[in-house]
């Protein structure tokens, strides 16, 4: 089961849509494992994770945050290098989030 961390109208149901907290996907609906993939990264129209596996959260006392290895996986795309150690604030930053 799945978590929407960014709000979003689904484009391939009808233009649903899912608010931050929302179970992805809705009742009734069976997404592919490659719809599932490109919502989970930033794969996507929006360019950003827009849901996350329940419980893949590292910041739990906030988990409507990108995790660090999404944030990484994000700059790699992107071609911008960062601190292997870098904290989750510098990586923000980085992503201009």
């Amino acid at each position: 089961m799945y978590k929407t961390i960014v709000a979003f109208n689904d484009l391939q149901d009808n233009r649903h849509e899912y608010k931050v907290g929302d179970t992805f996907p809705r009742e009734g609906v069976e997404p592919s494992e490659e719809r599932l993939k490109e919502l989970s990264s930033a794969e996507n129209k929006r360019g950003k994770v827009l849901i996350e596996l329940v419980g893949e959260t590292e910041n739990k006392e906030d988990d409507t945050e990108l995790t660090v290895a999404d944030m990484k996986a994000q700059l790699d795309e992107r071609g911008i290098e960062y601190k292997k150690n870098a904290k989750k604030e510098d990586l923000l930053a980085l992503l201009g989030e």
